[in-house]
């Protein structure tokens, strides 16, 4: 447990971050989106189309992702949301009834970036650390961190709204660190 003078302390840091993470992390050319870019381009590098596969077994309908030999193009794609419907050639359990398996998406695997971009832009402005309970050295306060004081005040929603309407283009003229 936390002193009152400690949690007040962690809830003017978190405010602290809160306001970088407006100006510095979701921001246009902010730290997301050079991180997302970079991880895009990767994906276009090196990554193959994928088609789906749609099978009724009676039980339930799933659907296959099917990797194929073609590489991905920019000009298939008008805006990063479009691409990002793309099947990534995987396939995962969707636990609703009737559903059976499902085909990922890209933007089903970019949801999980924006946590591993959030800690690493933490860490990197040296404000990781200051989000850290000092009574339990480096443990985080709680998993309610991310959803208390993270989501309630920068949504990844106000990012991805905008960003998933950048046009595709903008990955071959964006200069990344």
């Amino acid at each position: 447990m936390t002193s009152r003078s400690n949690q007040a302390s962690i809830e003017s840091n978190i405010l602290n971050i809160t306001k970088r993470m407006r100006t510095e992390f979701i921001n246009e050319n902010g730290f997301m989106d050079r991180y997302t870019f970079r991880w895009l381009q990767n994906i276009l590098r090196n990554e193959f189309k994928s088609t789906i596969e749609f099978v009724d077994s009676g039980y339930d309908l799933s659907s296959y992702g099917n990797r194929t030999r073609e590489k991905y193009t920019l000009s298939d794609y008008e805006t990063i949301g479009d691409f990002l419907n793309e099947p990534t050639g995987y396939t995962q359990a969707t636990y609703i009834s009737g559903s059976g398996l499902a085909a990922e998406t890209w933007e089903e695997r970019i949801n999980g970036l924006f946590i591993d971009a959030l800690t690493e832009w933490l860490k990197e402005s040296g404000l990781y650390e200051s989000i850290l309970e000092p009574e339990e050295g480096l443990e985080m306060i709680d998993d309610s961190f991310w959803d208390i004081y993270i989501t309630e005040r920068v949504s990844e929603y106000d990012w991805s709204e905008r960003f998933y309407k950048i046009p595709m283009d903008a990955l071959k003229i964006k200069a990344l660190k």
